[in-house]
């Protein structure tokens, strides 16, 4: 991560709007702050393509999830958060899929 702030850093390489696709698969629940959850939504938002798409898979923090990994569950976050996210940084839901029981994969696009 680079510091971001007003002389134009960002979290990510990369030109702006240079990339078609961005994948999250099983990770982007490890990044819990609020802000800099804003913080890589919004650089995502950035170097996607107009009509570029965000994937994100993940395990949500739910009842299923909750019964299978107990405790451990709460390292994840609700279904709404991505959805909150997404759309703080100006992306449309185009898809929301239910993977598993355990597993949702979420498509915006940009």
């Amino acid at each position: 991560r680079t510091d971001v702030g007003a002389g134009g850093d960002h979290l990510l390489p990369g030109p702006d709007g240079s990339l078609d696709t961005v994948f999250l698969t099983f990770a982007v629940h490890e990044v819990r702050d609020r802000d800099d959850q804003r913080a890589l939504f919004a650089d995502i938002h950035r170097v996607l393509r107009p009509g570029g798409r965000l994937v994100v898979t993940e395990h949500l923090r739910d009842l299923a999830n909750g019964a299978v990994f107990g405790p451990g569950s709460l390292h994840f976050q609700r279904a709404d958060v991505w959805r909150t996210r997404a759309a703080e940084s100006g992306f449309d839901l185009v898809a929301e899929l239910a993977v598993t029981p355990f597993v949702r994969r979420f498509t915006w696009r940009r």
